[in-house]
C-alpha cells in the first residue's frame, strides 16, 4: 500500500468515516472562489478555539507516526499543543505565548525554550499573507465537506513552484479556521496530515486559558535571543554584526521575521520566510575568516518533502531548513560571502543614487538582491518612481505582479536579474 493511501486509511479508521461525506459539487451552487478566499483570509488572522486534533507525519525514511494533541488556540496568536496519544509521548507539548516558545519532549525530559517567530494576527498582516498565498498558489474550491461536525470549505492550493507542496485545507465555512490539512509532495505521496475530532470555536472576545504546567526536573536548553523583528537593519545592531540577506529565496517566499540567538556557544541570525502557508528557516553564524578555494554545502532530507542544506563560507556557516527542494535552498546562498554583499550595494548605489534610501530600506525589510534589482529596473522602464513599485511589491505582491501592473512584460525583468548574477 501506498504512503498516500495509508494516511489515508490512518484518518478514516482514527477519526472515524463521518468526515468524509460527498463534497458539493463546484457550479452546482456551491463554495465561489471570492467565499474560498474570504475564508482564508478571516483563518490568518488566528481564530479562538480547543480541541483535539489527529497528527500524521512522515519522517525522512518514509516511516509513519501518529499523534493525538490537546490544542488550543486564542485569538492573539498564542497557541498550545499537548500530546495525549500515544502513551510513550503523553505529556510532550509546544507551547507559544508569543514571547517564548516552550517544546517539551516526554520522553527525552528536555524542554527547548526559544523565540517565537510568529506575527501577532492581524487585518494587515492577514492581508500580506493572503497576497503571499495568492501569488504562491492556485486555488481550486472542491466543495463542502464536515470536520469535526462542522461545515467546511474543502480547498486545493496547487503550488506555482514545481518543488513546492501541494496542500489541501479545510476552513470552517462559518469562521475560516483551519480544521485539517494534508500535505503532498510533486510526485503525489502524502507527507503530512493533521484534523480535528473534536473541535469548539469559541465566540470573538473570548480566549481559551493557553497555558501549560512546567514538568519537574526537565532538562532545559535554552536558545532565547533578542525580541524578534521584521527590520534587518535592527537586527543587525543587536547582533554586533551584518545580518546579510540571501541573493534570491525560493519562489513565493519572502522574509517575515528574525531573532538573533546563541546556538552551539556562539552568536547567529534566525530567519524566518513564509509564503503565506509554508515556512522555511535560516540560521547564519558567522565565523572567523578562512581560507577556501569555494564555498562548501550538504544537503540531507529531514522529513518527508522537507530538505536541509548546511553552507560553509569564507566568514560565514549557514543553515537552511524547509519544504523546498535542495536547489532552491542552495539558491539562498548564492553570494552570502561579505565580498559578494559589499560589491552588490555598492553596485547598487553607483547605480541609483537617488534612490539610495529606498534600496536600504527594501535590504531592511529582508528583500533579496533579486527582487530589489526587478523594482528598481521596473521603475526605470516604466517611468514610475521607486517609491511607487516598492510600495505595491511592500503590500506582499511579487515582482512578477509589480512588472504586469506597471506595464513591464515579467520576461524582460526576468532577462535583467539573469544577466546580473
Amino acid at each position: 500500500m501506498s504512503r498516500s493511501a495509508t494516511i489515508a486509511l490512518a484518518l478514516f479508521c482514527l477519526a472515524g468515516p463521518a468526515v468524509h461525506p460527498a463534497a458539493t459539487a463546484v457550479g452546482s451552487g456551491g463554495p465561489t472562489v471570492t467565499e474560498a478566499w474570504e475564508a482564508l483570509s478571516r483563518g490568518l488572522q488566528s481564530v479562538p478555539l480547543t480541541g483535539e486534533k489527529l497528527v500524521i507525519t512522515t519522517d525522512a525514511e518514509g516511516d509513519l507516526r501518529v499523534l493525538t494533541r490537546r490544542v488550543a488556540h486564542a485569538s492573539d496568536g498564542r497557541n498550545m499543543h499537548s500530546t495525549i496519544k500515544p502513551r510513550a509521548e503523553k505529556g510532550s507539548f509546544a507551547w507559544d505565548d508569543g514571547i517564548t516558545i516552550r517544546t517539551y519532549d516526554a520522553q527525552t525530559g528536555t524542554m527547548l525554550i526559544r523565540r517565537s517567530l510568529e506575527r501577532r494576527p492581524s487585518r494587515t498582516t492577514a492581508a500580506w499573507r493572503l497576497n503571499l498565498v495568492k501569488r504562491s498558489y492556485n486555488l481550486v474550491v472542491e466543495g463542502v465537506e464536515r470536520v469535526a461536525g462542522r461545515k467546511c470549505l474543502r480547498l486545493a492550493l496547487d503550488p506555482y513552484s514545481r518543488a513546492g507542496l501541494t496542500i489541501r485545507v479545510w476552513l470552517d465555512r462559518a469562521t475560516g479556521a483551519e480544521l485539517r490539512r494534508e500535505e503532498a509532495d510533486p510526485a503525489g505521496n502524502s507527507v503530512h496530515a493533521e484534523m480535528f475530532t473534536s473541535v469548539s470555536i469559541l465566540p470573538p472576545g473570548r480566549d481559551p486559558a493557553v497555558s501549560c504546567a512546567m514538568p519537574r526536573r526537565a532538562r532545559v536548553e535554552s536558545l532565547i535571543g533578542v525580541r524578534a523583528s521584521s527590520d534587518l537593519h535592527e537586527l543587525s545592531r543587536r547582533a554586533s554584526f551584518h545580518v546579510r540577506v540571501p541573493a534570491q529565496a525560493p519562489a513565493g517566499f519572502e522574509f517575515e521575521q528574525g531573532t538573533v540567538a546563541t546556538v552551539g556557544g556562539r552568536k547567529a541570525a534566525v530567519l524566518r520566510y513564509t509564503n503565506g502557508l509554508a515556512a522555511l528557516t535560516l540560521v547564519a553564524t558567522p565565523v572567523p575568516p578562512r581560507t577556501m578555494a569555494a564555498p562548501e554545502h550538504r544537503a540531507r532530507r529531514i522529513a518527508a518533502g522537507h530538505w536541509r542544506v548546511d553552507w560553509s563560507g569564507p566568514d560565514m556557516d549557514v543553515v537552511v531548513m524547509g519544504p523546498c527542494s535542495p536547489e532552491e535552498l542552495l539558491g539562498m546562498m548564492a553570494g552570502f560571502d561579505a565580498a559578494s554583499e559589499s560589491a552588490f550595494v555598492r553596485r547598487m548605489a553607483d547605480e541609483n543614487e537617488a534612490a539610495g534610501r529606498l534600496i536600504s530600506s527594501m535590504r531592511g525589510s529582508g528583500r533579496t538582491r533579486d527582487t530589489v534589482h526587478a523594482i528598481l529596473e521596473i521603475a526605470r522602464r516604466s517611468g514610475k518612481p521607486v517609491e511607487t513599485v516598492w510600495a505595491y511589491v511592500r503590500a506582499g505582491h511579487g515582482w512578477q505582479s509589480a512588472a504586469s501592473r506597471f506595464g513591464i512584460p515579467a520576461s524582460v525583468i526576468q532577462g535583467h536579474l539573469n544577466g546580473n548574477r
